[in-house]
């Protein structure tokens, strides 16, 4: 019965049992990249929350503690990840609208061919987790605050 052999492997990986935790791996990434994929409708982003949530799962393997069946964790721990990014995507979009939008009729903005913003002496780049703003002056003083989720509280 699965139920029973992956409560075996979950116990075994939480001793640190390197083929307990790939057997898992193996018998659960495709259709978890699958179901990620549904919900995120990109392949390879979906692909990558379950790397990450396999390696979360292996670092945090000793504290642990799967009270429902293995694959009904694994899962929500794919569906909460794929709900995280969404949700992260949506604050980059409100971000990226309000700097293009709303500041446009503000402040002369300049767009570079790699998408990036010149405003008011500051240049804003996409970055894979989220927004990265420089001070262009005094060109011997560079400062990067690097915004992710809270558009309003840049961190320096």
């Amino acid at each position: 019965m699965d139920l029973t052999e992956d409560k075996e492997l979950y116990l075994k990986l939480k001793e640190g049992d390197e083929r307990a935790f790939q057997t898992l791996f193996r018998k659960y990434y495709s259709a978890m990249c699958h179901f990620a994929s549904q919900f995120l409708n990109d392949s390879e982003l979906a692909e990558e929350i379950v790397q990450d949530m396999f390696v979360k799962i292996w670092e945090k393997r000793a504290s642990l503690n799967i009270e429902t069946s293995v694959k009904h964790y694994l899962f929500r721990s794919v569906r909460n990840q794929c709900l995280n990014q969404i949700q992260h995507e949506k604050i980059k979009k409100q971000l990226e609208t309000f700097l293009e939008e709303e500041l446009k009729d503000k402040l002369p903005i300049t767009v570079l061919p790699d998408g990036s913003l010149i405003f008011n002496k500051f240049i804003v780049r996409k970055t894979k987790k989220g927004f990265q703003i420089k001070k262009l002056d005094p060109p011997w003083v560079t400062k990067t605050a690097n915004v992710s989720e809270n558009p309003t509280t840049p961190q320096l």
